[in-house]
């Protein structure tokens, strides 16, 4: 009977839990998190509303959080969540994926209060997991960590969704010793508004070929884009090259990074080289922000031309249009906002083109 009290009176209060804030700690280096390393994952949880929220039994509020590539560092949950906030959660790991752990609410979660210069700071806190990057793992696989919100049910008629979800993203990368080569150039320049990656080596022995990895701004990792051959054994120079295609016109450069594999599968990384790209047509500016988004992505474009027929879409890296927009566009600036809260998180590109003034432009931007 209490329960269903407590539970009435939930019903005529406003509730909106959150996540925010989430970030490794230590942060990874360019590159990565180094193979048989440790770090944590931390974020910010808590109600941004006044009233405290009470525990229902059988309806209480839970939090589950997955990882992908990483392993938890700790035998039990209990050993692995800590925090400011995580006593207000009974925590274990999901017996049908292990590589998930959910916390359970297991006792009234404090409100902000009514006085909004002092809000009340047990409103908020941290939880932190400890993780472990395994020592077998393979270079450049993706390291992540995906938090969801699972509400009660009194709170979901106030309860606002976009801040249930959080997640961040890295890669690996595993220490070796040197290979047998030696680089002896390494330039990156754009080339008819693609990138150009030149190197040179020498004194090559038992090479096999080098992997070409890409990093496309803030926010994002080094994937693998290519892959050269390389000459095996040489005791004279040698010259490589390799065109990106793929680069597309964006406002923040572009990072490369070469991989140098022997036969044996041992590599070695390259010095990092940065491009930006600045090849947009005709007296038209384009600006897409913000970058990366999280419920909403806007297309600005300004032209000095009127009626002009554009078509706006996004797509995802398989080229599959996820949204689309057509319209007339004139003289000055003209918006063009696409709701993204319902994507997955991941990299897309927005694409715009007039067949009519032979306009053709495409940017990319991360979904987080």
């Amino acid at each position: 009977m209490l329960a269903f009290i407590i539970s009435s009176s939930a019903f005529a209060q406003s509730f909106n839990p959150f996540t925010q804030n989430i970030e490794f700690n230590p942060e990874p280096t360019v590159l990565g998190f180094s193979c048989d390393s440790l770090t944590t994952v931390k974020f910010t949880q808590g109600l941004t509303t006044s009233t405290d929220a009470p525990l229902v039994a059988g309806d209480e509020l839970t939090i589950t959080i997955c990882i992908t590539g990483f392993e938890w560092d700790g035998a039990t949950a209990a050993s692995v969540v800590s925090g400011s906030y995580s006593n207000n959660m009974t925590w274990a790991f999901d017996a049908f994926a292990p590589n998930c752990i959910i916390g359970t609410q297991n006792t009234t979660l404090p409100g902000t209060g009514t006085n909004p210069i002092f809000p009340n700071p047990l409103a908020a806190g941290e939880i932190i997991l400890a993780l472990h990057v395994p020592s077998t793992i393979p270079a450049a696989t993706v390291l992540a960590v995906n938090v969801n919100l699972q509400p009660s049910a009194y709170m979901n008629g106030t309860n606002s969704a976009p801040d249930d979800d959080e997640s961040t993203q890295t890669q690996s990368f595993c220490e070796t010793s040197a290979l047998p080569l030696t680089v002896t150039t390494f330039e990156a320049r754009e080339l008819n508004c693609d990138v150009l990656l030149s190197w040179g080596t020498s004194q090559e022995q038992n090479t096999s070929h080098a992997d070409v990895y890409r990093k496309d701004g803030a926010g994002y990792f080094f994937e693998k884009i290519g892959t050269v051959s390389l000459s095996g054994n040489s005791s004279t120079d040698q010259s490589y090259s390799f065109l990106d295609e793929t680069a597309v016109d964006q406002s923040e450069a572009y990072e490369y990074m070469l991989q140098f594999v022997d036969q044996d599968n041992s590599f070695t990384n390259s010095e990092v080289r940065s491009v930006l790209l600045n090849c947009s047509k005709g007296n038209t500016e384009v600006q897409l922000f913000p970058n990366p988004a999280s419920n909403q992505i806007n297309f600005v474009y300004n032209t000095e031309e009127d009626d002009v027929q554009l078509y706006v879409e996004i797509i995802d890296l398989a080229g599959r249009t996820i949204l689309s927009e057509e319209r007339i566009v004139d003289t000055g600036s003209s918006m063009f906002s696409f709701n993204v809260n319902e994507l997955a998180a991941a990299q897309y590109i927005l694409r715009y083109s007039s067949v009519e003034e032979n306009i053709n432009g495409s940017i990319k931007f991360l979904k987080k």
